[in-house]
């Protein structure tokens, strides 16, 4: 018989809460499942496939879902149930899908708006990220930072920046950074663009603001292609993207970081931060092409296709030789008002290609100019200064700061990293071009004219994968010297298939699909 304070005791110990890798759980009766993946502040996006993991008795009758936490209200994703993990005996395992951008629209949430991603157990659930940071959500790290109305033409009208001078910093907090190989500053220059000897430094630093950069120190004003985006290019009035690969070493999986204005002549305003890469999120898996589709490049051989410079390798077309590129041109049919979808990789952040459809590039470069999934021609009501050849907006490489750029940058970087695959759907409807890179549309473009039946092109371009330095890129020598694989300006592409559309009202064209929404 014990005294009655004893039994006292015995039940509040019971009850006792303890941590397990860093998740609350309670101690009463077996320890209850528990998430031990994904690792917290992983980055995905709207519609991602997260692989999540528990461990614990009872881990088969657990329910996993991804929350979306907009304001006040909550966008679920639906119920996973988890089955056994073979490799790992008494672990359970599933997938998760995060609920795409118009369920989480349907709380009231818009682009700039606080958000929270989490996957969800009965009794434990791990944080994640979007892969939009947005810097006004953060805290001053020093400096004085100012929030102010973004004015951004690609936000909502509730949407902030936060206006930076030289020494001003602001903590976003954790974002782990695994399989993330470069971040896109979304900025504005508030006054005019200086002149390249007056650099803007950016930098993204891990643990405190004056810790070790991880990307930068970075001059963001003097890259060759800020000053033709601004008014005259895709981006509108002061606004442009521009990405930067990360160069650092992390220190931790999950580091803080504190976005950097290093030294700059006038202020600037930062609005988000992209994170770029594969993250958390399982590799894209090809769609399901709808009926009447045709594959015209199986990997297996370059049959109804010329080339040039390109080899077969793992079922997929890439350069055979450096620092020529790769070629490859459909002839055994012309193509119009159709829908192309194919899988890419890059070897390297550097890399550059495009796919040349009705006389217009979709560019396939992650580090400037469009981005990948921009397209790069003439688009209706853009102002354009042609160079000399046909009228077309054509780089000139002696005079880079005198021509004005056409085109429609894309609004995102979306691409996984290496070795995983990417799937690229592109619509020429008319005049009507939609790009979407791994489910997301970054691209919806009104071209000037309705091409002709063309033949689809696509190459790789090793000549212009340069590396980022102070002044920009395309540095000469002209052609670069190839030094190593990460100068080798390496595209894979694969499983190339094409759709025709029956007409202009076609609805697998015209779709609007939930699952690849405007970023």
């Amino acid at each position: 018989m014990f005294p009655a304070a004893v039994l006292r005791w015995a039940a509040a110990a019971a009850a006792v809460t303890v941590m397990v890798v860093g998740h609350a759980v309670s101690a009463v009766g077996p320890a209850p499942s528990v998430l031990v993946a994904p690792a917290s502040y992983g980055v995905v996006d709207f519609g991602d496939r997260v692989a999540y993991e528990l461990s614990g008795a009872g881990c088969l009758r657990d329910q996993v879902r991804v929350d979306v936490t907009a304001g006040h209200r909550v966008a679920s994703g639906a119920v996973s149930s988890p089955l056994v993990d073979p490799l790992r005996p008494g672990n359970c395992a599933g997938v998760v899908l995060v609920p795409g951008q118009l369920t989480v629209e349907k709380t009231g949430w818009r682009q700039g708006d606080p958000i929270a991603i989490s996957v969800v157990a009965r009794h434990s659930q791990v944080q994640l990220r979007y892969l939009r940071v947005e810097v006004d959500q953060g805290k001053p790290a020093a400096g004085n930072p100012t929030l102010l109305p973004a004015h951004d033409p690609r936000s909502p009208a509730t949407d902030r920046a936060v206006e930076m001078s030289s020494g001003d910093t602001m903590d976003i907090g954790r974002v782990d950074l695994t399989k993330v190989n470069a971040i896109s500053i979304r900025a504005c220059l508030t006054g005019s663009i200086p002149a390249r000897a007056t650099p803007i430094m950016f930098s993204l630093r891990e643990n405190s603001p004056t810790g070790p950069a991880l990307v930068g120190p970075r001059d963001i004003a003097s890259d060759i292609f800020v000053a033709p985006w601004n008014s005259d290019g895709g981006w509108d009035g002061c606004w442009f993207l521009e990405p930067s690969q990360i160069t650092g070493v992390v220190d931790e999986r999950a580091p803080e970081l504190f976005v950097s204005l290093d030294a700059s002549p006038l202020p600037v305003l930062i609005n988000f931060i992209d994170f770029n890469g594969t993250g958390a999120k399982l590799p894209d898996v090809p769609p399901r092409d709808p009926p009447g589709s045709r594959v015209i490049f199986d990997g297996r051989s370059f049959h109804g296709w010329s080339e040039t410079g390109c080899a077969i390798r793992d079922k997929a077309a890439r350069t055979a030789s450096y620092p020529n590129g790769c070629a490859m041109t459909y002839t055994a049919h012309k193509l119009h008002n159709v829908v192309i979808r194919l899988a890419f990789r890059f070897e390297d952040f550097n890399d550059n290609g495009g796919i040349l459809v009705g006389g217009t590039e979709i560019q396939m470069r992650e580090a400037g100019e469009w981005l990948v999934g921009g397209y790069y021609g003439q688009t209706r009501g853009q102002s354009e200064l042609p160079t000399g050849v046909n009228g077309n907006c054509n780089f000139n490489f002696q005079v880079m700061w005198t021509y004005k750029a056409c085109g429609y940058p894309a609004n995102m970087n979306k691409v996984n990293v290496f070795p995983d695959w990417n799937q690229m759907e592109i619509v020429q409807l008319g005049a009507h071009y939609i790009v979407r890179v791994n489910g997301r549309t970054v691209t919806d473009a009104q071209a000037v004219s309705d091409p002709a039946p063309y033949n689809l092109q696509l190459i790789t371009q090793p000549e212009f994968a340069f590396h980022y330095a102070l002044g920009g890129s395309f540095q000469q020598p002209y052609p670069p010297t190839v030094q190593g694989p990460d100068s080798w300006g390496n595209i894979w592409y694969s499983h190339i298939r094409v759709y025709p559309c029956a007409s202009l009202t076609d609805p697998v064209c015209t779709r609007d699909d939930a699952s690849a929404e405007i970023g």
